[in-house]
């Protein structure tokens, strides 16, 4: 299964993006604020430019595995390989508070914030069962 994640809205507190699952518009995505940082700059760039729990993952091609999140207590997608972050998940959460790098989903009902994100996280671990199931990998470019 193939995610793309469109930063869409950038502002300095948080990031806007639009999801896609294979091709198709999905929902929506809340991220911390993007600093342009991407996956093939070298690891000293990238560290002098993250600020620890207020910086959006570089943009990339990750793939994805579920496991089970000690944290949440339940198996959630994982980034595999972000440069300069460890356990990056995507999970439920309304605003970047809820977020040290993560990607929340849901709908972008309010200003800088998703709703309904934990029926979106919900949706999205069955999608990426389902593929896996199927022998397929999951993935996610952020662009």
């Amino acid at each position: 299964m193939e995610v793309i994640l469109h930063r869409a809205y950038k502002n300095p507190n948080y990031t806007i993006g639009k999801l896609y699952i294979d091709g198709k518009p999905w929902r929506d995505c809340c991220e911390d604020p993007d600093r342009c940082l991407n996956m093939w700059m070298p690891l000293k760039d990238i560290e002098a430019k993250k600020v620890y729990g207020a910086t959006a993952i570089p943009c990339g091609r990750y793939e994805i595995t579920l496991t089970h999140s000690p944290a949440f207590g339940r198996v959630l997608p994982l980034l595999n390989g972000v440069p300069g972050w460890s356990g990056v998940r995507i999970h439920a959460g309304n605003s970047p508070a809820d977020s040290k790098g993560c990607l929340l989903p849901g709908d972008n009902k309010a200003v800088g914030k998703v709703l309904n994100s934990r029926a979106a996280e919900k949706e999205l671990v069955a999608l990426m069962q389902a593929a896996h199931a199927r022998g397929e990998k999951n993935y996610i470019t952020i662009i």
